[in-house]
């Protein structure tokens, strides 16, 4: 077994700047990771957020990013943390090994409802919950969530970037998953908000969820927003239009300052720079009050910059939208 530290290390730093603030520190755990995982082969615990933990594991990116980063989507689970509170609702719709699961319902208290089927990441957020004690606050379910119930393929050898397919390819590791719709499994309540990671699938989800989108208990969207040739290529476009039909806006997110600025029309923007999320509101009012009274931004340059970098980052990954 080989250790493959530097390109790794080049990858992490290369897609999220602010790791060279703790070059050494960052560098050394991913030789310890490695070391652990790939020779030792063995697990260990880390600090996730504040009193949060999580198991240690190179099978699946985001428990490797946590470890080395800690909030590595630093526009989106900063803004989960600032907003949530306890006894909210909160949908993490490809929940994957739990990071944000765990932020809802660990620091914020919220109540989590979670989606992942491969039974991989099920046996990771699993474990990730039960080190936390937070099953009375997270429940998951072991489903795939789309436009209509029903059944479909799904890799699994693809740690997080497993995603449904049409068609299996010859060799590629796949289940049959259960499909449900967000619509049929909240028929009374309705989240505060949903984020959703699901590999290029995300117009599906948010079409088995037009009642929910047009309930107005509904405040936020984070989705995952990168288009993939050969992959659902018009999801991005495709969800910016169902949200915006139910007036969803899209805003940018300075988690240092906790600032919102809405996106200019008829451009796009991630959440914040080197963060490949979308954040979508509907009640900006809302969410400024939970975020503080002045985490509406105005019209200075320092907002226009803000604006600025998440839009510059994004561009290249919006051929479709």
């Amino acid at each position: 077994m080989t250790f493959r530290v530097w390109p790794q290390a080049f990858t992490v730093f290369n897609k999220y700047p602010f790791a060279k603030q703790k070059y050494f520190d960052v560098l050394c755990r991913i030789f310890w990771l490695q070391l652990s995982n790939k020779i030792l082969k063995r697990r260990f615990e880390f600090k996730l957020h504040g009193d949060l933990k999580m198991v240690a594991r190179s099978d699946f990116g985001s428990p490797v990013l946590s470890y080395y980063l800690g909030l590595y989507e630093r526009g989106s689970m900063n803004f989960i943390l600032k907003c949530l509170r306890k006894g909210d609702l909160f949908a993490d719709v490809g929940a994957n090994v739990g990071v944000y699961s765990l932020l809802a319902a660990g620091t914020c208290g919220a109540r989590v409802a979670a989606f992942e089927p491969v039974p991989r990441a099920v046996e990771a957020f699993d474990e990730n919950v039960a080190i936390n004690k937070l099953e009375s606050l997270v429940t998951l379910h072991r489903v795939g969530v789309g436009a209509a119930a029903g059944r479909a393929e799904i890799t699994t050898g693809q740690g997080g970037a497993n995603h449904i397919v049409g068609s299996v390819e010859r060799g590629e590791r796949t289940a049959t998953i259960e499909i449900v719709t967000l619509d049929a499994h909240f028929p009374k309540e309705c989240p505060v908000g949903i984020k959703i990671d699901v590999e290029g699938y995300e117009s599906q989800v948010l079409n088995g969820a037009q009642r929910i989108l047009s309930d107005p208990r509904l405040k936020f969207v984070i989705m995952e927003a990168i288009s993939r040739p050969g992959r659902e290529a018009n999801n991005v476009s495709e969800s910016i239009k169902i949200l915006g039909s139910h007036g969803f806006a899209m805003y940018a997110f300075d988690p240092m300052r906790g600032l919102l600025q809405q996106a200019p029309a008829q451009s796009i923007c991630y959440i914040s720079e080197g963060d490949e999320n979308c954040l979508f509101l509907r009640d900006a009012d809302f969410i400024r009050a939970r975020l503080g009274g002045d985490a509406y931004a105005g019209h200075g340059s320092a907002d226009a910059e803000m604006i600025g970098a998440a839009t510059g980052v994004a561009e290249g990954n919006f051929p479709n939208a």
